[in-house]
């Protein structure tokens, strides 16, 4: 495995947005209302994902239980020295992909 040191400036961070959602119209709203902030700050739409419909490809139901989710992402991430962090969120919360990302940046997501 390689050794990973403190960030660069340089390097970006990997965010993953779980959303923990249920297949009902208002949080199906509430996740595209969602979406779009994230998008409208830099984040790609395929790094947003909703905890309902990715259980079924992911295989793991549970909407409470975080650790199989992170699993499942870090073991399908290379492993290299990209830092990856995975939010959870609820459909009716409001996050600056830019903010977190700046205090993200101080701390090393290997360590």
């Amino acid at each position: 495995a390689a050794k990973c040191g403190r960030p660069s400036d340089a390097d970006r961070a990997q965010l993953t947005f779980f959303v923990r959602t249920q297949r009902t119209a208002p949080d199906a709203a509430l996740l595209a209302a969602l979406t779009a902030a994230l998008v409208a700050e830099g984040e790609k739409p395929a790094d947003i994902k909703s905890m309902a419909n990715a259980s079924s490809t992911l295989r793991h139901e549970g909407l409470w239980s975080y650790m199989p989710w992170i699993s499942a992402e870090a073991s399908a991430a290379a492993q290299d020295c990209q830092q990856r962090w995975y939010v959870f969120l609820e459909p009716t919360t409001m996050v600056s992909a830019v903010k977190l990302r700046g205090i993200l940046s101080e701390y090393n997501a290997h360590q």
